[in-house]
């Protein structure tokens, strides 16, 4: 990593029925995911991780333009998973599905957030 670039913290966090997805301080302009990685579990989880590629050109998932600081919404999205027997590898796909409201996930990103984002934060909720 160059010396002029920081870490900034990233993961899933469980939310609901599902998890929420955040990154901080990822840089200006559009950006967009590239890559899902999920383990198929049936009562105990094999060593085989599953990776969906969406490319790096001409898909419109999870995809923005970063214009300005603040808080950007990727949408949201279901991993459904298929097992296709025991030694062979899962499949899934990703489909868009109604997650919860801007709302409800600011609020949820606000309780831990730290300085820098909880200003962020409460302004896109001013903004509501």
């Amino acid at each position: 990593m160059p010396a002029n670039q920081s870490f900034f913290s990233a993961g899933p966090r469980k939310f609901g029925n599902g998890y929420l997805l955040y990154h901080i301080g990822l840089p200006m302009g559009p950006t967009k995911l590239t890559k899902v990685d999920t383990m198929f579990c049936v009562g105990l989880c094999g060593n085989t991780i599953n990776s969906y590629d969406f490319g790096s050109q001409g898909s419109s998932v999870a995809a923005v333009n970063i214009r300005s600081r603040g808080v950007y919404d990727f949408g949201s999205y279901d991993i459904v998973s298929q097992s296709n027997g025991l030694f062979r590898p899962g499949s899934f796909e990703v489909r868009r599905t109604r997650g919860p409201s801007r709302r409800q996930v600011l609020e949820f990103l606000l309780e831990d957030a730290g300085d820098d984002q909880r200003a962020l934060i409460q302004a896109a909720l001013n903004r509501l």
